[in-house]
């Protein structure tokens, strides 16, 4: 988050930056303030970027993830052209395979068809982390 607070103030006019850092310790008001900020930025194309600590909810979710229903609530209030990605860290599924059902769930809690998900991996480096997203109102 400090590197995206020091692009938000240098202010090259590249992309503009909110950073929403309240702190996470009730789920409906901080997806109040989510949706509040969203509203505000309707002029603009955005990427919303969720960021829980380990990624969406498991089988029981904790405050270190979004649950299926936030993510979709969020969806529902973006326009087309906006972008939601969130970051998914390796869960501790005993299968070699965690991304694609993750994928998948993202693809659920959306209510997309499984090919508008895409994924963002870092090759090489981080390869515990993936981004699923999905552009709203597109195929990309």
């Amino acid at each position: 988050m400090v590197v995206l607070r020091t692009l938000n103030r240098a202010g090259h006019g590249i992309a503009s930056i909110q950073v929403l850092d309240s702190p996470f310790s009730d789920r409906a008001a901080y997806l109040a303030e989510t949706l509040s900020v969203v509203s505000k930025r309707k002029d603009e194309n955005c990427l919303i970027f969720l960021d829980p600590d380990t990624g969406s909810e498991p089988g029981k979710p904790s405050f270190d993830h979004v649950i299926n229903s936030e993510i979709e609530t969020i969806w529902q209030a973006l326009r087309g052209g906006y972008i939601l990605a969130c970051y998914q860290h390796k869960t501790t599924r005993r299968d070699q395979e965690w991304i694609e059902p993750k994928r998948e769930q993202l693809a659920v809690a959306l209510n997309v068809s499984i090919d508008a998900i895409k994924v963002a991996k870092a090759f090489g480096i981080a390869r515990d982390v993936v981004l699923p997203f999905c552009l709203n109102g597109y195929a990309i």
